[in-house]
């Protein structure tokens, strides 16, 4: 079983699909700054339209409801594969260049919903990432974990569902792992079993993650 998970961490920490090379942090040919310069280009009503979401931050609304609408809006997004859509079995987009596409694969909508609610003032300690199974077709599946607090039950945000659903409700998906920004823990079920002591700044979530600060300090000046 911990076999699994090395590999399962490898291919989550991988330049691109299939490497195992985990100090390889991109392709040679990546740049930040070019995908930050040719997603800026993007004026479709659909980015536009994401900005305001995003610049509208909390409001008068309540975290849940703010949590819904960020659910709803990029579940909107159209679904296709990462082979129709780049010609390669897996690749994580960058929440800007998944809203300006208008197309995506479910990774790609976990990852727009949980810098989105971020960005909007969600505390980040309250969210992450999680890569399981979905037990109907047996593929991996993601989804973003909320933790409401108080006392109140685990939600998902999925790109299968317009609502958010408690994790009692969650039989047919089976979480493997779970991730923030720098962390990653392997589940028991809902629960964090472990957490690893490898880091995740390598590969393709190394790159989300500076493709995304760098955006966000253009947009800040």
């Amino acid at each position: 079983m911990r076999i699994f998970f090395v590999f399962l961490y490898m291919s989550l920490t991988a330049g691109h699909a299939y490497s195992f090379d985990t100090n390889q942090r991109y392709s040679s040919s990546y740049s930040p700054a070019a995908d930050l310069q040719y997603q800026s280009s993007v004026t479709d009503q659909r980015y536009r339209e994401w900005q305001q979401l995003l610049d509208s931050k909390f409001d008068d609304s309540s975290e849940i409801d703010l949590i819904r609408r960020v659910n709803f809006f990029i579940n909107r997004t159209d679904y296709v594969s990462d082979i129709e859509q780049f010609g390669v079995n897996d690749h994580w987009a960058s929440p800007r260049e998944f809203i300006s596409s208008g197309q995506g694969d479910c990774e790609d909508y976990a990852i727009a919903k949980y810098f989105t609610l971020i960005e909007m003032g969600v505390p980040r300690h309250k969210l992450r990432l999680v890569y399981g199974l979905q037990s109907s077709r047996s593929v991996g599946h993601m989804v973003v974990l909320y933790d409401p607090e108080s006392g109140g039950e685990l939600m998902t945000l999925d790109n299968l569902s317009w609502s958010l659903t408690p994790i009692s409700q969650r039989r047919d998906f089976k979480p493997i792992y779970s991730f923030d920004r720098t962390n990653l823990w392997f589940m028991r079920g809902w629960q964090l079993d472990s957490k690893s002591s490898k880091s995740l700044k390598a590969g393709k979530w190394q790159r989300i993650v500076d493709v995304w600060d760098l955006q966000q300090s253009e947009l800040r000046g």
